[in-house]
C-alpha cells in the first residue's frame, strides 16, 4: 500500500519534494530516499529472516538429535527392563528351589527321625523271630536250625545296637536351613 504523502524537505537527503511517511520507521522521505530505504529495511528484513530460518533449523536439528537419543534411551530402559524381569524371575525360581530343597530335607528329618522311634522295621523283625521261636517250643516235635536262629537273633541285637546308637548320637533338633 503507498504512503501518506506531503510536500517538505526529505529528512534524508533535504530536497523539497513530495515527501512519504515510511511506515517501518516513521521517517518522512522523498521518492528516491523511499526507494533507497524501502531496499534497505528489504535487506534488514532478509537479514532478520535468514536469522531466524537458520535459528529455527537449529533447534529443527537440536530438536531431532533429542528424538533420536530419545529412541535410544527407551531402548535402553526396554533393555534395562527385560533384564530387570528376567533377573526378577531368576530370583523367584531360585527361592522356590530352595523353598522346595528346606521342605524337602525337612521331611526327610521328620522320616528318619520316625524310623528311628518308631522301629518298624525292628517291630517286625523281632515279631518274626519270637513267633518262629513258640512255634518250635509248643512242638517239642518241630524241627529247626539251632545254628540259623543264633545267626538271626545276633543280627537282630547288632541292628538294635546300632538303633540304640543312633537314637543316642542324634537328639530331636530342628534343622534350619
Amino acid at each position: 500500500h503507498r504512503p501518506l504523502s506531503i510536500i517538505a524537505r526529505c529528512a534524508l537527503c533535504s530536497i523539497k519534494a513530495e515527501l512519504f511517511v515510511c511506515s517501518h520507521c516513521d521517517k518522512v522521505i522523498c521518492q528516491i530516499c523511499l526507494d533507497k530505504h524501502q531496499l534497505q529495511v528489504n535487506e534488514i528484513l532478509k537479514e532478520q529472516w535468514g536469522l531466524c530460518k537458520t535459528k529455527y533449523l537449529n533447534l529443527y536439528h537440536l530438536s531431532d538429535n533429542h528424538a533420536k537419543e530419545m529412541v535410544n534411551v527407551e531402548n535402553e530402559m526396554d533393555r534395562i527392563r527385560l533384564l530387570v524381569n528376567q533377573r526378577y524371575t531368576d530370583l523367584v525360581n531360585l527361592i522356590e528351589n530352595e523353598k522346595n530343597n528346606v521342605l524337602n530335607n525337612i521331611e526327610e528329618n521328620i522320616q528318619l527321625n520316625s524310623s528311628n522311634v518308631k522301629h518298624t522295621d525292628l517291630q517286625h523283625l523281632f515279631d518274626s523271630i519270637g513267633q518262629r521261636l513258640n512255634n518250635i517250643f509248643e512242638d517239642p516235635n518241630a524241627s529247626y536250625d539251632t545254628e540259623d536262629f543264633l545267626l538271626e537273633i545276633n543280627h537282630f541285637n547288632t541292628l538294635m545296637k546300632t538303633r540304640e546308637k543312633q537314637i543316642q548320637t542324634s537328639s530331636f533338633k530342628v534343622c534350619y536351613y
